[in-house]
């Protein structure tokens, strides 16, 4: 949900705006608190050893025509195993307990993962980009077109940097066929420069209450 002022006095959301009662908390942020398991060196060898599939496709909810069409346009090169509910072929990680651990557990042994949001607005990243990097998969994101303000994307395969869906298709099969250069993407950084967002710590969040409340006692 995007911050409706007419309604509300102050927001965290995931928007990107100006107004200075609107504090932006990414999704992924709030509510999967990964971030500091991000900035753990990796072995892009030892990775690519764990690696014996090609490419997954987690989705429980159709409707969103983007991600269904890249499916069927990968689906042409190479099989994309799709243990959701849209395109089940495979089955897939236990529902039950902690779900996302579950499906990073299950897509630890792939290549890529593609991991498309519902839709597509500036600033709306959801888990899914998350999960491929904890599970140390290569990402073939499309979603928020200013994702690469969060997350370094050298790491991943932003679909917005493309000019179409075919030349994203076209790159994840360079890098399939390709071990050094997929090794070299293993070795980027999730997160520019490697650091995390101040911005986003628990001491900027606490601030911010502190702020709004003391704004409300004046105002009262």
């Amino acid at each position: 949900m995007r911050p409706n002022f007419d309604e509300c006095d102050y927001a965290f959301s995931f928007d990107y705006s100006d107004d200075e009662r609107n504090f932006r908390l990414p999704n992924y942020h709030l509510f999967y608190g990964l971030m500091d398991e991000l900035l753990e060196p990796r072995d892009p060898d030892l990775v690519f050893s764990e690696k014996s599939r090609f490419c997954n496709f987690i989705v429980s909810h159709a409707g969103c025509p983007e991600r269904e069409s890249f499916y069927r346009l990968l689906s042409r090169f190479k099989r994309v195993d799709s243990p959701g509910r849209v395109f089940n072929n495979k089955a897939g990680p236990p529902r039950e307990g902690n779900w996302f651990g579950s499906k990073v557990r299950f897509m630890k042994p792939y290549k890529f993962s593609i991991v498309f949001e519902n839709s597509s607005y500036p600033g709306y990243t959801t888990e899914k980009l998350l999960s491929a990097m904890a599970a140390n998969s290569v990402g073939i994101y499309w979603g928020n077109p200013l994702v690469s303000r969060d997350f370094n994307p050298g790491s991943f395969i932003n679909c917005h940097d493309y000019p179409s869906f075919e030349a994203v298709a076209e790159r994840v099969r360079e890098l399939d066929q390709d071990e050094t250069a997929y090794k070299r993407v293993l070795s980027e950084p999730f997160l520019p420069d490697n650091k995390l967002n101040p911005e986003l710590s628990i001491d900027s969040v606490l601030d911010r209450f502190e702020y709004i409340f003391s704004k409300a006692g004046q105002d009262q």
